[in-house]
């Protein structure tokens, strides 16, 4: 496999290792203008790629594949390429499939899972590479199986370099994934791997049919010994905003367990238990509202006469 990664009818091989780079006017552009200048440059003259723009090749601007092409020597800037016409030039990079599309989604892919920061369980938004799974997913330009192909290799003992992206792989399992065996190997990346309580609280309180199975299993992380207490107290803390069952917690904690501020946690998470349950019943009393007005409403026009004309 060549460095990128990328089909070498579309893209063509990457350098060899050792080789003198050839001079790449892309590169040369970046490095005199500068990043953000380069940005808005590509941005206004790319084009599509080379299979889409036909005889209006030159009126289209320049052809995504090309300037992958001319990066290829140069993989992180190839990468801040690609995401670049993902994020601003979507019309462009997600629309009017053709291959050399799918080539460079299969590039970008690879590219990330080289050189990208694994998300962290605390950022405040999804990576990039979670990003780019999320858009290109659902439209075909990298199948499910082969995006977690790739990530699961990589985090195996024999890879020469272990990537680990446990919100990224997590993600693909949960969205594209079946079977007990997959949702339980989704709630161990969050717990294990991540140590993010929200997120695996959040995903064992939306699974539609193994959410008391999924929510026993977090409940049985959170107290074995050799876990933070403050991640016990966390538990205890969200576990009313998302409607968990509290009461089977408490029931498990060993005596004696000492939790900072126990009592305040599980006083805030019954309010918001009480909180969630009222908005409940409100919801339940319009809609019941609602019901009574329609068919009152229907019972009404069933009644009136028909104006006939002799």
């Amino acid at each position: 496999r060549g460095g990128t990664g990328a089909a070498p009818g579309v893209l063509g091989p990457a350098p060899a290792a050792g080789a003198p780079r050839p001079f790449s006017p892309a590169v040369g552009l970046v490095q005199l203008v500068g990043v953000r200048a380069a940005e808005e440059f590509f941005v206004a003259h790319c084009g599509p790629p080379s299979a889409r723009a036909g005889a209006d090749r030159d009126r289209n601007g320049l052809p995504l594949d090309a300037v992958a092409h001319l990066l290829r020597g140069a993989p992180r800037l190839q990468l801040w390429f690609l995401q670049l016409m993902l994020e601003r030039r979507d019309d462009l990079y997600t629309s009017g499939y053709c291959s050399d599309n799918f080539s460079l989604h299969q590039l970008h892919l690879e590219l990330h899972i080289r050189y990208s920061v694994p998300a962290k369980a605390d950022d405040a938004g999804p990576s990039q590479f979670l990003l780019f799974l999320k858009t290109i997913l659902p439209l075909g330009g990298v199948r499910p199986e082969i995006a977690r192909s790739l990530l699961e290799n990589e985090r195996s003992p024999r890879a020469r370099r272990r990537r680990r992206f446990p919100r990224e792989l997590a993600f693909l399992i949960e969205r594209y994934g079946n079977g007990e065996h997959d949702a339980r190997a989704v709630l161990d990346l969050y717990l294990e791997e991540m140590g993010s309580v929200p997120l695996a609280l959040a995903y064992a309180q939306s699974h539609p049919t193994r959410s008391a199975e999924l929510w026993h299993g977090l409940v049985a992380w959170a107290l074995r010994k050799n876990v933070d207490p403050a991640r016990l107290g966390t538990l205890i803390e969200l576990g009313g905003a998302y409607g968990a069952d509290l009461a089977s917690l408490v029931r498990r904690m060993p005596p004696g367990r000492r939790i900072a501020g126990c009592r305040d946690k599980l006083r805030t998470s019954l309010g918001e238990y009480r909180v969630r349950v009222r908005m409940y019943e409100l919801a339940a009393e319009v809609r019941r509202g609602d019901h009574t007005a329609f068919v009152g409403q229907l019972a009404r026009r069933s009644r009136r006469g028909t104006r006939v004309d002799g």
